[in-house]
């Protein structure tokens, strides 16, 4: 008897498998302190429970993973697939309010560029939202002349530059940042001093000892001077 063949119907049920096998389980945790933590559940044992977190911020996002005790948890919930959420979330977008919604979500799953989409819209409908507003800023954005652009591109364009909280031109943020070294420099000349001196008082009182203590009476010990001797005896 023939092999059957293997079908396409098959097929698509080892796949649905397959997707099931390597599909990320995203959960909500519920801690006995009143935080929440949201992210995909990485492991889990009668002891922790180990979740991978998104964070985001000027630079893009960043993952944190990070084990809780089961004590300290109140409440584990499975979530939807962050992205069929995200979709349902933004076909119901209708108001300024709605989108701020959304954008916050957003940030939260460390989906950054739907954030800002979002808190964009938000302030096209209304431009004192809020949320929308300090949600920008957080990602690096800022008002000029009305509209809302990347801090980091408009800076560039006029010649500068944000460092150490500080908007400078970047001939100044280079100064800045050389600074240290000098000051470095400056506090490694002082110990080079400072350790010289003290050679230079240890050999002293090493001598003034050695004429103390002389076998020869007649011999005469004389200090060279402190130029000669850092030339000559080279310290």
């Amino acid at each position: 008897m023939m092999p059957r063949p293997f079908g396409v119907l098959t097929l698509l049920f080892v796949l649905a498998g397959l997707a099931n096998l390597y599909a990320v389980e995203q959960v909500e945790l519920h801690l006995t302190s009143g935080a929440v933590v949201q992210g995909e559940l990485v492991s889990q044992d009668d002891d922790q429970v180990v979740v991978k977190s998104a964070m985001t911020s000027k630079k893009g996002n960043s993952f944190v993973t990070m084990g809780y005790r089961r004590s300290l948890i109140s409440a584990l919930i499975a979530q939807k697939d962050p992205e069929d959420d995200y979709q349902a979330r933004d076909a119901a977008t209708v108001t300024a309010l709605d989108h701020a919604t959304v954008a916050t979500w957003c940030e939260d799953h460390g989906m950054t560029d739907r954030a800002i989409h979002h808190a964009q819209r938000s302030m096209a409908l209304d431009a004192h939202e809020a949320t929308a507003s300090r949600l920008l800023a957080k990602l690096g954005w800022v008002q000029a002349d009305g509209v809302w652009v990347l801090e980091s591109a408009w800076l560039a364009k006029h010649g500068q530059v944000r460092y150490h909280g500080q908007v400078m031109t970047l001939a100044e943020a280079e100064a800045e940042a050389a600074l240290p070294k000098t000051q470095q420099g400056v506090l490694d000349a002082q110990k080079n001093v400072t350790d010289r001196i003290a050679r230079l008082a240890f050999i002293d009182r090493q001598l003034g000892l050695a004429e103390q203590t002389s076998f020869h009476s007649h011999a005469v010990l004389t200090r060279c001077p402190i130029q000669v001797f850092i030339t000559e005896c080279r310290l």
